[in-house]
């Protein structure tokens, strides 16, 4: 009886870790139809951070409509809800991308595994690498405006853009939102064939343990 309790405790373990080992998604999907995007101002896209914390990609949807180049930089904070503003310093900045003049913006940000804080809020922004520039861009060309996790769009548009402003929530009656997803996956677990290994070995030490014991 002992051993048949130590297996089934085993197993569950086994099911109950490997149950982790999947990739996790947040999507964002739509708002307005077309929204303004002016110069030295900053989108930024809030998140919340589940079990699958390590950030493995960012894509972004979206056209942009006004007939001018645009130079854009991404950026992803910690996000401070309470204050509505980002903590500290960039976590990573890319370099600038050109968007070319009414054309589709289809950014895919491979971020080489940055693991974040499960249950820690994030934003994830985008501003004008021309702080003259100014742009406009259909929205949500990719689906509904669903927002899994229930995040915000926040904006800013003063110079003192990341730290001594707060960012005001679809500032002007706007929504704004891009077409963004992140993909997520696990930290680091063992295998579960390797889980299945060590299982299994402790399973061979009770047996013998219990023998002796009898």
């Amino acid at each position: 009886m002992k051993i048949k309790f130590l297996k089934a405790a085993i197993v569950g373990l086994v099911l109950s870790v490997s149950s982790f080992a999947h990739a996790g998604l947040i999507t964002t999907n739509g708002g307005s139809a077309v929204g303004g995007f002016s110069g030295s101002e900053v989108y930024g896209q809030s998140f919340l951070v589940g079990i699958d914390n390590v950030l493995d990609s960012v894509q972004l949807t979206g056209r942009s409509t006004n007939g001018v180049n645009q130079g854009v930089i991404y950026e992803l904070f910690k996000w401070d809800g309470a204050l509505n503003r980002v903590v500290n310093g960039s976590l990573f900045t890319t370099s600038g991308n050109l968007i070319a003049s009414n054309s589709l913006l289809d950014i895919n940000i491979m971020t080489g595994g940055w693991e974040l804080i499960t249950g820690q809020k994030y934003i994830f922004s985008m501003r004008h690498d021309d702080a003259n520039g100014s742009g406009n861009w259909g929205f949500g060309a990719s689906g509904t405006n669903d927002y899994i996790d229930g995040g915000f769009n926040y904006s800013q548009i003063t110079s003192n853009r990341y730290l001594n402003n707060s960012w005001t929530a679809n500032f002007g009656g706007v929504s704004r939102d891009l077409h963004i997803q992140m993909n997520f996956s696990a930290s680091s677990v063992p295998e579960p064939s390797t889980l299945a290994i060590f299982a299994l070995g402790m399973i061979g030490l009770a047996s013998r343990r219990f023998k002796k014991q009898s």
